[in-house]
């Protein structure tokens, strides 16, 4: 085992053979094949019964700005951590169970209060996105209807807070530019 991952003889017609060893023989080729062929099969299974992330992130935003806290969310919708927020907020598809629960989250009286600026983190996020898809923040400015100077001022602070207006502006933006990019993926 000169590297210490190495079989010295190589483990012929298994996977390890071919990814481990290093060994391109007919019968470690076909285990890799083998493999590959299961891979594929349960990925596709997998991501066929997933749904767009976008609406639910969306819903996700607006119980934010509507003045739920992550931890309000998190305990209507029935999870035990507020990771499974970070989590889907950087998704793309999501389980149909996942989007459920939190479509299903409807903001109580009691949570709404006038709130008219929000965190600018994940606005910051997005458009950073954004900016590499559209290629300067004065089009993507354009784009949502604000100055110029916003979009990259709110990237040069995501810790300032921004007016909810903007920040709903840049979240269908960015929704429409996930759609076009699901769009172009199954084309």
């Amino acid at each position: 085992m000169p590297n210490g991952r190495r079989h010295d003889p190589p483990r012929h017609g298994t996977l390890s053979g071919y990814t481990v060893d290093g060994c391109r023989d007919e019968c470690c080729k076909a285990a890799h094949r083998t493999y590959m062929k299961r891979y594929r099969t349960r990925r596709g299974l997998r991501d066929g019964l997933m749904v767009d992330a976008a609406p639910v992130i969306a819903h996700l935003d607006r119980l934010l700005a509507a003045g739920m806290t992550p931890h309000d969310i998190v305990a209507a919708a029935g999870w035990r951590s507020r990771n499974s927020i970070d989590t889907v907020r950087k998704a793309r598809k999501v389980r149909p169970e996942t989007a459920q629960r939190v479509l299903a989250v409807i903001p109580r009286p009691g949570h709404q209060r006038a709130m008219t600026y929000v965190s600018g983190y994940y606005t910051a996020q997005r458009l950073l996105e954004l900016r590499s898809a559209h290629g300067s923040y004065a089009q993507i400015a354009r784009l949502i209807g604000v100055s110029k100077e916003t979009p990259r001022d709110i990237v040069a602070h995501p810790d300032r807070k921004i007016r909810r207006a903007t920040a709903l502006k840049v979240l269908d933006l960015w929704a429409q530019h996930l759609r076009e990019l699901d769009q172009e993926e199954a084309a």
